[in-house]
C-alpha cells in the first residue's frame, strides 16, 4: 500500500507539474484552427525566414515546453506550415522557453544556461530542421474546407474553439497521463541515485545515464 502511494504522490507531482504546459500547448493549437486566418498562414509559409521566425518566436515565448508543444507542433503541421520549422519549434521549444531559462538560470547560473542549454539546443534545432529541409520536401497546403473557417461568424467561431479544445484534450489527455504514471513508475523503481552514485561509473558513463534517465522521464 505505501508503494501505491509513493507511485501516486509522483504521478500527481509529474502531472501537475506538466499540466499547465500541456493546456497552453492545447489552447494554442485551438487558437491557430479557428482564429488565425489562411491569409496569414500563407504568408508566413510562403517564406523561410518568416518561418523560421515565428517558431524562434513561439520557442521563446510561448510556454509549451515538451508538455505541450507536440499538440500545437501537430496542429501546425495541419495548417500547412513546412515540418523542418515545425521539427525545429519541437527540439527548440524546451530547451531555450523563457520559463525554461528561468529554471535554468537559477539552477546552472547564465552561463550553465547558455554553453549547457542554449547553445546544444539551438545547435540541434537548427541540425533537424536542415535534415528535414534537404531529405522531406512534402509540403502540404490548406484545403479548400479550411480556407472557409474565416467565414464563420464570430459565435460559431467561438462556439469551434470551444469544441476544438474539448476534441483536443480527450484526444491527448491519456497520452499523458499514461507519460505521468510511466515516469512515477520510473522515478520510484530506478531512483535517479542508484543511477548516478554507482562508484565503478566513469564520469562520462554517469553523464550518459543522466541523459538517459532524463530522455525516458521527458
Amino acid at each position: 500500500m505505501e508503494t501505491i502511494y509513493i507511485i501516486a504522490s509522483m504521478f500527481m507531482d509529474v502531472f501537475l507539474g506538466l499540466l499547465p504546459y500541456f493546456l497552453v500547448g492545447i489552447l494554442s493549437a485551438a487558437i491557430l484552427e479557428v482564429f488565425i486566418s489562411p491569409e496569414i498562414i500563407q504568408k508566413i509559409t510562403s517564406q523561410k525566414k518568416n518561418n523560421l521566425l515565428l517558431m524562434v518566436l513561439l520557442a521563446i515565448f510561448l510556454p509549451v515546453a515538451n508538455g505541450g508543444v507536440i499538440p500545437l507542433a501537430k496542429r501546425l503541421l495541419k495548417k500547412g506550415f513546412p515540418e523542418y520549422s515545425v521539427i525545429f519549434l519541437i527540439i527548440a521549444a524546451p530547451m531555450i522557453n523563457i520559463i525554461s531559462a528561468v529554471n535554468s538560470v537559477l539552477a546552472v547560473g547564465w552561463a550553465g544556461w547558455v554553453f549547457q542549454r542554449v547553445l546544444p539546443g539551438m545547435g540541434l534545432a537548427i541540425a533537424a530542421g536542415v535534415i528535414f529541409f534537404i531529405f522531406y520536401k512534402e509540403h502540404r497546403s490548406l484545403s479548400t474546407d479550411e480556407t472557409q473557417e474565416e467565414r464563420l461568424p464570430v459565435s460559431a467561431r467561438w462556439k469551434r474553439f470551444l469544441i476544438n479544445t474539448s476534441n483536443e484534450l480527450l484526444d491527448w489527455i491519456p497520452y499523458y497521463i499514461l507519460a505521468a504514471l510511466l515516469a512515477a513508475i520510473f522515478r520510484y523503481t530506478l531512483p535517479f541515485s542508484t543511477w548516478i552514485n554507482i562508484q565503478s561509473s566513469s564520469m562520462v558513463m554517469q553523464i550518459l545515464l543522466s541523459f538517459f534517465y532524463a530522455f525516458v522521464l521527458n
